[in-house]
């Protein structure tokens, strides 16, 4: 089975739970990260940290589709919120440490690069100590596993596309109005937070345009490729403004000059990625939500049909 709803097969409400438990499962079966602490703790690698949260998200963007139908939303979501932020330290960490060597580029010899490596490389380690993996793995286990109980209850106030048309149509307009607020942000060179904002909702689309490809997705590939496209540049914005954030405060330790000159690149290439997020959104949300709902829904009736 796969991450998606198929118009011609058995109640989105079954394919909810379907769809929900088996993310679910291939979680809790990471062996590396939620397997029970052995003899010097449980050993996580990058592959892992990322494959979880992106299970956490995953699981989120398929909530957010139903959210308008789904009574148990809240808990789930605050259950899913909560599990993904037991890695999100070492996460950061890493991707930022992953920023900064691809901003140095042939620079990343300098003196003042080597010590921001070495002190961001210390904090990873520290927060891969089998002592705080385990408190993650138990934390993330006594998280997820109480949803695969609950799925059973998870009951959708409408059938068929009436299912998912209102959480798409929110989702698309909150992608549109990101755009606008971004595109605002850019104007005035304000802080990134509207991109922040938006990223978040970009990536919910990108989930829902994944979840209901089966529609026509000869027709919905492209959309999705441009949904995840857009999605990326505004990750790639995200992780260089967390890289922009901790050199602008005194943790790390560096002079002013070296902070400065990583600075400006780091911001340079950041307005970049904010121009080319914009060029691409203002092509991908140019639908208004009953435009986008209405021909999907049609492809959703008729690939229901042809399948009977």
């Amino acid at each position: 089975m796969s991450y998606s709803f198929d118009p011609a097969g058995p109640s989105v409400q079954a394919q909810l739970r379907r769809i929900a438990g088996e993310v679910l499962a291939n979680a809790l079966q990471t062996p590396k990260a939620l397997a029970a602490p052995q003899e010097g703790g449980p050993q996580i690698g990058a592959a892992e940290v990322h494959a979880l949260r992106k299970a956490t998200k995953k699981l989120r963007g398929l909530l957010r589709l139903v959210k308008p139908r789904l009574g148990q939303f809240g808990p789930a979501n605050l259950a899913l919120r909560d599990a993904a932020r037991l890695l999100a330290p070492l996460r950061d960490h890493e991707v930022m440490l992953a920023t900064l060597a691809s901003l140095e580029g042939r620079g990343g010899n300098a003196p003042d690069s080597v010590a921001l490596h070495e002190l961001l490389a210390a904090r990873i380690a520290e927060l891969r100590a089998p002592e705080n993996l385990a408190h993650a793995a138990a934390g993330l286990r006594a998280s997820l596993e109480p949803l695969q109980d609950q799925l059973a209850d998870w009951r959708l106030k409408a059938k068929g596309f009436d299912a998912l048309e209102p959480g798409l149509a929110t989702s698309w307009r909150e992608c549109r109005r990101g755009l606008k607020a971004a595109r605002r942000a850019y104007g005035r060179d304000e802080p990134a937070e509207p991109f922040h904002e938006w990223r978040k909702v970009v990536k919910h689309h990108g989930y829902h345009a994944r979840l209901l490809q089966p529609i026509w997705p000869e027709m919905m590939a492209p959309h999705l490729e441009a949904a995840e496209a857009l999605g990326e540049l505004l990750g790639d914005h995200n992780d260089l403004d967390g890289l922009i954030g901790f050199l602008e405060s005194a943790e790390h330790g560096l002079g002013a000059p070296a902070v400065e000159r990583l600075l400006a690149r780091a911001r340079a290439r950041r307005r970049k990625l904010a121009r080319r997020a914009l060029m691409e959104g203002e092509r991908l949300f140019v639908d208004r939500p009953g435009a986008l709902c209405a021909r999907w829904r049609g492809w959703w009736e008729a690939a229901r049909r042809q399948r009977r």
